[in-house]
């Protein structure tokens, strides 16, 4: 599912969020000595690149905006989706896919 930023549109696939933190973390600190994924610390970490993408978008990932920018109904709309799913980023994609099928976005 995808993910949209809030000052451009342009849509990023979950996916790229945990990519992303693998490229920042490559030691992966959520591992404990033995390699088993430590579930509670992994999302701290996810927790930081959700919000950091809500709050920058597409610099998150180290790329510049789409040129076309969003209206700023669009990227207001974005952002109060994004506060109302909270922690939710499935919650927020689908939200974000419904809206534009109902044609809610300029």
């Amino acid at each position: 599912m995808d993910i949209k930023c809030k000052i451009c549109g342009e849509p990023w696939d979950i996916d790229e969020l945990h990519e992303r933190i693998k490229e920042y973390y490559p030691d992966e600190p959520w591992r404990d000595d033995t390699g088993r994924l430590m579930v509670h610390d992994y999302d701290r970490f996810f927790d930081e690149a959700r919000l950091a993408f809500s709050k920058v978008g597409c610099e998150y990932f180290g790329t510049s905006h789409n040129v076309t920018k969003l209206s700023s109904e669009d990227s207001r709309l974005i952002g109060e989706l994004y506060d109302l799913a909270g922690d939710d980023i499935d919650f927020a994609a689908s939200m974000l896919e419904e809206a534009d099928q109902l044609g809610l976005f300029e």
